[in-house]
């Protein structure tokens, strides 16, 4: 799908591609990616993006902090308790993914 393609293109971009943090910080691609985690359909792949930006993007590089500041709410703001009431083994390893990458960012 379309959708698909976008997020392939995105990842392909944030890994290879040096783009600064703060033009990523300010899409409205990056809120879009966090919304997509919502959606079976669009999870995985959006996960894999934002895993990406974490590990393309550390904390401890001060240049990435506006970035990292921004996306750790994002995060935090997954639905977990309907992911665990759901007992949806997928989406609750793909916001666990994503938590963990958060923290070791």
């Amino acid at each position: 799908s379309m959708l698909h393609q976008a997020y392939e293109v995105l990842f392909t971009w944030i890994r290879h591609v040096p783009i600064q943090p703060t033009v990523i910080m300010e899409t409205p691609l990056l809120d879009a990616t966090f919304n997509a985690l919502t959606d079976p359909a669009t999870m995985e792949l959006a996960a894999d993006v934002i895993i990406e930006t974490y590990r393309m993007y550390p904390s401890h590089h001060p240049s990435n902090q506006g970035l990292v500041q921004k996306m750790i709410p994002l995060s935090s703001k997954l639905p977990f308790e309907q992911a665990l009431g759901s007992g949806d083994e997928d989406i609750l390893r793909t916001y666990c993914r994503v938590i963990t990458e958060m923290g070791e960012s």
